[in-house]
């Protein structure tokens, strides 16, 4: 029982530090994590993470937060399978009666979107 705590405990602290990682990675880019699912196959840590905002991700973008979250591993979490994130974006377009001004995503935003 007390092995399965740790390994529930071990679980939960990567999935933090994954998102983590990938909502460090967007916050300068008007991007939000709103969700996310782990998986394992034969081969990897799975992320499926759905990001919503202002600027569309690149497979660049992909490959950096793969690095980074990879790096990461080797240090914290060395018996884990590599990690393959599936990213999906959703854009989010502010929309307003008589609009004025070309509006950014803004922290109520962020706030809204990741409830």
């Amino acid at each position: 029982m007390t092995i399965n705590l740790q390994t529930n405990a071990k679980q939960q602290v990567f999935e933090s530090s994954v998102k983590e990682a990938i909502n460090n990675y967007f916050i300068d880019q008007g991007n939000v994590l709103t969700n996310t699912q782990f998986d394992t196959s034969e081969e990897n840590q799975v992320v499926r993470a759905i990001v919503r905002g202002e600027t569309l991700p690149s497979s660049y973008d992909v490959r950096q937060i793969e690095t980074f979250i990879t790096n990461d591993m080797a240090e914290n979490f060395p018996e884990y399978l590599p990690i393959k994130l599936q990213l999906r974006y959703l854009p989010v377009q502010v929309i307003e009666s008589n609009p004025t001004t070309q509006d950014k995503l803004d922290e109520t935003d962020a706030a809204i979107l990741t409830n």
